[in-house]
This record gives structure tokens, C-alpha cells and sequence, in this order.
């Protein structure tokens, strides 16, 4: 399975880098005003870490428990495998925006972009996927004993410990983040 989320992440990489090079002129055009025009005004505008926290969560809940929902689904193993292309392409349409604002140390600027809370997403969704794989895997066996409810209680506390994880990778993008950015760019 590790072969399976490492390729599936990196063909979505490859994917998200091979778009933004082939489309850059059309695609980071507009882009790229933006992002001047947002470093350049970002000092001036206060943002605010309780409204960055809760947008993190909503977006992050929404793929957890999306991802959580499909592993008692037929169509598990094809949903996690486009969810990890789809991670991999917008982390590498990040990366190449990086690199083509900044060049080589476009990598420290898009390492800002994703830490700290990639350290607590990663393992949160990694120990989502495992415990997915192992749902769907019990629920295709053709056992008597097993039930979903069963299922359930069996992955609450893996649940836990992964929906933890996630709302502290929150905390990390609504609080830290920002602040790591603006040093960063010397804002």
C-alpha cells in the first residue's frame, strides 16, 4: 500500500507541474498579479487566525470525512487513489508557481506554504487511509461476524487519533502559518 499512496501522490505531482508549465503563460498571467499585488498589501492587512483556523477545517473536514465515508463504499480503492492524485496535483501546481516566481528558492517558499501543518495532515490521512483500506477489506470478506457497526467501533479510536491530528494541523494553518509566511517574504 505504501507503493500505491507514494505513486498515486507523485503521478498527481508530476500532473499539477507538467499543467502549470505547459499552461504558465495562461494560467500564471493572472496569477501572478494577484500575488504582487497581495505580497505587497499584505502588511497592511490584518488577517485573522480564528477565521484562517476555521476555514482550514472546513476544507480539511470535508476531505476527511469524505475519505472516512467512501472507505465502507465499493468504490474505496478508486476514491483514495484519485484523492491522492488530486493532493499531488494541487501541491504540484504549488510548487511550480513557487519556482516560477522565485526560482530554486521557490522550494523554501513553497515549504512555507505547506508547513507546519502538512506535519499533522500527513499523518492524519496516512492513518485514514490505512484504517480505510482495512474497512473495505472487511467489509468485501464474506464473514458472518462482520458488520459495520463492528467496523465502526473497532476504527473509533484510529478515528480519533487521525481527527486530532487534523484539528492541530488546523490550529497550525490559522495561527502559525501566516507568521511563517510573512518572515519568509519579509513582510
Amino acid at each position: 500500500m505504501p507503493f500505491i499512496i507514494a505513486t498515486f501522490f507523485s503521478l498527481g505531482l508530476g500532473a499539477g507541474c507538467l499543467t502549470a508549465h505547459f499552461f504558465k503563460t495562461s494560467l500564471y498571467a493572472p496569477i501572478l498579479g494577484f500575488y504582487q499585488t497581495l505580497l505587497t498589501q499584505l502588511p497592511t492587512v490584518d488577517i485573522d487566525s480564528s477565521t484562517l483556523f476555521l476555514l482550514a477545517c472546513k476544507k480539511q473536514i470535508k476531505y476527511f470525512l469524505l475519505l472516512w465515508f467512501f472507505s465502507f463504499t465499493n468504490i474505496w480503492k478508486y476514491y483514495y487513489r484519485i484523492f491522492l492524485a488530486y493532493l499531488g496535483f494541487q501541491n504540484g501546481l504549488l510548487l511550480s508557481f513557487c519556482l516560477l516566481m522565485s526560482g530554486l528558492p521557490g522550494i523554501a517558499g513553497f515549504l512555507c506554504f505547506i508547513l507546519p501543518q502538512s506535519l499533522l495532515y500527513v499523518p492524519s490521512y496516512l492513518i485514514s487511509i490505512y484504517r480505510g483500506q482495512l474497512i473495505y477489506e472487511n467489509l468485501t470478506k464474506d464473514s458472518l461476524c462482520t458488520k459495520k457497526s463492528q467496523l465502526i467501533i473497532h476504527q473509533l479510536p484510529s478515528f480519533l487519533v487521525a481527527v486530532s491530528l487534523l484539528l492541530l494541523g488546523c490550529l497550525l494553518e490559522g495561527y502559525l502559518n501566516t507568521p511563517l509566511l510573512r518572515m519568509f517574504f519579509k513582510i
